[in-house]
């Protein structure tokens, strides 16, 4: 099922009075939700060439929330998030263009920034609410594909817990 952004934003504004079986299970979810660590210890978070949504979902455990960015022979766009360990695919009409988070980045580099910038840049500043002590990592393992995962990980552990990051994916993706 995809979500609309109006439809996210409404939950996770309204996410401690929600009934519904759906809304209720993401809401367990996310009360109890802590970033996992331990990276280090994986040896592969998807088989190669696994589809990007499938690694997206993998990725959830381990950082706060992160989006799937896809250029399928156009623009570069967010297709996905996830938010305290629950993934949220988005609807067409919701996808975020996102071409200025793109410079050249390739699957050695790895792009830092304050996150509430990068989420604002893509009008989805609500996911982190006003946490302000996120940072965003992009990482780009394949030509067509992106993530941008967020994390409140102080240095030197934010550091090693992305390279990890980085390594996985780009097994994942064959480099």
């Amino acid at each position: 099922m995809s979500w609309t952004v109006d439809r996210l934003r409404f939950l996770l504004g309204h996410i401690e009075g929600f009934i519904d079986t759906e809304a209720d299970q993401i809401r367990e979810r996310a009360k109890e939700f802590s970033p996992e660590t331990g990276l280090e210890n994986i040896e592969t978070i998807a088989e190669p060439q696994a589809p990007p949504e499938f690694v997206l979902e993998r990725l959830s455990p381990f950082y706060d929330c992160g989006l799937l960015i896809r250029n399928l022979n156009g623009p570069w766009i967010v297709t996905g998030l996830f938010w305290r360990g629950t993934v949220f695919p988005l609807t067409a009409a919701d996808q975020r263009r996102a071409d200025h988070l793109m410079d050249i980045f390739g699957p050695t580099k790895v792009g830092r920034a304050p996150a509430e910038k990068i989420l604002k840049s893509v009008q989805l500043e609500f996911l982190l609410g006003t946490e302000k002590d996120h940072f965003g990592y992009l990482l780009q393992p394949a030509q067509d594909c992106a993530y941008v995962l967020f994390s409140r990980l102080a240095d030197p552990w934010a550091k090693d817990h992305v390279l990890h990051t980085q390594r996985l994916l780009n097994k994942a993706f064959l480099y």
